[in-house]
């Protein structure tokens, strides 16, 4: 009797291991579909120099002595990202909601300069 339930168990667990195998093999196919449809290599450099910007940038911020002219370049590069349109959301039926963009503005606005949180009302 063990024997007849122990061919029934491993005949379960092949199907199951076997619907893995198929789900996986199916998800990394519809993956690497939209991956190669959204991020060819142009974007990905891209949005790698563009990462690399808002870093250097926001370790700037923290900067005390920065000068004005520089904090006026930093807001020009963050207003433009503000302005961006993420055409990948936007074609996936993501969109975003004023209230959100309004709470990244204000993020922003706190990340060109520091007096903008009202932080210096406090000294």
């Amino acid at each position: 009797m063990t024997s007849a339930l122990h061919s029934g168990g491993s005949s379960d667990e092949a199907a199951r291991v076997a619907a893995a195998v198929m789900i996986q093999r199916l998800w990394r196919g519809r993956h690497n579909l939209t991956k190669d449809r959204h991020l060819n290599a142009e974007s990905r450099w891209d949005d790698a120099a563009t990462g690399a910007k808002l870093a250097v940038l926001r370790n700037a911020a923290l900067d005390k002595s920065a000068t004005p002219r520089q904090r006026w370049k930093r807001a020009a590069f963050f207003i433009a990202q503000l302005k961006f349109k993420n055409t990948m959301l936007s074609s996936n039926g993501v969109q975003v909601e004023a209230e959100e963009k309004h709470l990244e503005t204000q993020h922003w606005l706190e990340m060109i300069d520091g007096c903008v949180c009202g932080t210096h009302l406090l000294k």
